[in-house]
């Protein structure tokens, strides 16, 4: 990853010569998780803030979800790993609604929607639950999942500053 416009990503075998840009149509890569043999990210490119993956070659990397066709971005965000081969991240569907997908190399699944919250963020697990929070201005909220829709609720309420913590877990 380079910084010098918007994150980049680059793979190398340790030498000047080894090294190349993956992909110069990608850029402001953030939240990499690994998920079976491959890589995963957010990245921006023509389609928007989107789902990319990559095997660490120039071929292999690609968009990989673009969840909301043409131009609407699905930001997604604070990924998880849920195994080995799968992970959780969040994505926003409209601007004060938010989901919960499922990541594996075969695509992407919504889990649960989350209507009315404003910025998702900061997941972390803790055992077999994973803990999120949704902050704003003036409240925030500690959200926890299991990986189902019926798992997935609201646990707590606090004043935004209260819930500096969560990134701790």
């Amino acid at each position: 990853l380079s910084s010098h416009s918007g994150w980049r990503l680059w793979i190398t075998d340790g030498t000047a010569a080894g090294t190349k840009l993956l992909s110069s149509q990608l850029h402001d890569l953030s939240n990499v998780v690994s998920a079976g043999p491959f890589a995963f990210f957010a990245g921006v490119d023509t389609n928007g803030n989107e789902l990319w993956r990559t095997d660490g070659t120039v071929q292999g990397t690609r968009i990989f979800a673009d969840i909301y066709s043409g131009s609407a971005s699905s930001h997604p965000r604070a990924f998880a790993a849920e195994s080995p081969s799968s992970f959780l991240m969040l994505t926003t569907a409209r601007f004060r609604d938010h989901e919960l997908r499922r990541v594996t190399p075969a695509g992407v699944q919504l889990v649960a929607r989350m209507p009315n919250t404003q910025m998702l963020d900061q997941m972390r697990r803790a055992g077999s639950s994973f803990y999120f929070a949704d902050r704003s201005l003036m409240s925030a909220a500690v959200w926890t999942t299991d990986g189902t829709a019926r798992g997935t609720r609201k646990v707590a309420t606090a004043a935004p500053w209260k819930l500096e913590t969560i990134s701790s877990l």
